[in-house]
């Protein structure tokens, strides 16, 4: 389920919807905080990555 989360959160982001991409993927983190890629989607959380 948190993958899903992952791909719409990338999906949105490509079409410019932000907020519904930090939406997304801050449900992701919710779900799966030691994800492998979970460092780099709070980067981009944060707006340092």
């Amino acid at each position: 389920m948190a993958e899903a989360w992952l791909r719409l959160g990338e999906a949105q982001e490509r079409l410019g919807e932000q907020k519904a991409a930090h939406e997304a993927f801050r449900k992701f983190l919710e779900l799966a905080p030691k994800h492998k890629r979970a460092a780099e989607i709070r980067k981009k959380l944060t707006g340092t990555g």
